[in-house]
């Protein structure tokens, strides 16, 4: 069997393997002690984390403590009750609808489950953003979409509806448009759910080779801890709406925490368990 993993590992294009993390120095996205109190329960409390340009950071932890929550701060459809979110050195807290919108169009978001618009094929799904937010020549836009519909592999499914194509196409299809603008920042929310572990990590490798190509900043949202060991640079795990420990892959792997240590091997029994 290992036999077989290793061939397949050799056969993978250079650009969807991940190398050494270079270091990293330039914060692109900070919380700080960010508090989101919904339903008089506090979903984030005190959450503080940093992201570094060009890597990709991980998101883990259980059901209900704040991942989904925190990309939602990030791209300002939620704002925090207390703390401040950072976006290349500004405080996006403070900023008008206006200023929001503009923030906007450095992010793109690969949804969970795609969000495909069934009337459209492929290719519209993909140009939907460039025909409605710039302004741009009809063949200029079917040249950017079958460009990003190439990176992902997906060209061929160009004219298909949603409905006509699998579950990682339809991620492939989300990833596309999600990068179609050129975001500097791309938000994953939980982009292997539903995924055959082939399926799986083939998303996976597509990551990777965004990040290898385009240099972009990722945030993924997972439960997936084989994804996330394969994909991340860093590793942050969330635990009563604050960040416990945040690491490398291999730091992860070897941890003393024991929330984080139950969390990663998935056992029934610890100090998670007593908030169940």
């Amino acid at each position: 069997m290992w036999l077989v993993l290793e061939e397949a590992e050799k056969q993978r294009p250079p650009e969807t393997i991940k190398g050494p993390s270079p270091p990293r120095t330039e914060v692109v996205i900070e919380f700080q002690e960010v508090v989101k109190i919904l339903s008089n329960r506090p979903i984030l409390n005190g959450l503080s984390l940093k992201v570094y340009k060009g890597e990709t950071l991980c998101i883990i932890g259980p059901s209900g403590t704040g991942k989904s929550t925190t990309l939602k701060h990030l791209v300002g459809l939620m704002r925090p009750d207390r703390g401040k979110v950072f976006v290349y050195g500004e405080d996006i807290t403070e900023f008008t609808h206006k200023q929001i919108l503009e923030m906007r169009k450095r992010f793109g978001v690969l949804f969970q489950f795609g969000a495909l618009l069934n009337s459209m094929t492929v290719g519209q799904n993909v140009a939907l953003p460039l025909v409605e937010h710039e302004r741009l020549k009809r063949k200029e836009i079917e040249r950017i979409v079958d460009e990003k519909l190439e990176m992902v592999e997906m060209l061929h499914a160009k004219h298909n509806y949603p409905s006509e194509i699998s579950g990682g196409m339809k991620k492939r299809a989300g990833l596309a448009r999600a990068i179609v603008r050129n975001p500097e920042i791309v938000l994953y929310d939980e982009p292997t759910s539903g995924l055959d572990p082939i399926m799986s990590n083939s998303i996976n490798e597509l990551i990777i080779s965004m990040q290898n190509r385009l240099n972009i900043t990722s945030i993924v949202v997972t439960h997936d801890m084989s994804s996330a060991y394969m994909i991340a640079d860093r590793i942050a795990l969330l635990h009563e709406g604050r960040v416990i420990q945040v690491g490398t892959p291999e730091e992860i792997r070897h941890t003393t925490n024991p929330v984080v240590r139950q969390f990663i091997e998935g056992r029934v029994r610890g100090p998670l368990s007593k908030k169940v």
